[in-house]
């Protein structure tokens, strides 16, 4: 059982994500919308992991993206 909501949560974060990165979309209004959409499937550790994943991937991105170009 967990490990099916720890699946959904990794890609709650990733449709997240791309949502910001590709429309330029506030984080925080794409996590309220994917929170909504997937309603009480998404526990609040669930959440908390989502966030971390999504404003880690954000903060990382320049320099992640930096180094694999060079």
């Amino acid at each position: 059982m967990a490990s099916s909501s720890l699946s959904l949560a990794r890609e709650v974060a990733f449709d997240a994500f791309v949502a910001v990165m590709d429309n330029k979309r506030k984080p925080e209004l794409v996590l309220n919308e994917m929170y909504a959409l997937h309603g009480s499937k998404i526990t609040r550790l669930d959440k908390a992991f989502i966030k971390e994943i999504l404003f880690g991937s954000l903060r990382w991105y320049s320099k992640i993206y930096w180094i694999l170009q060079n």
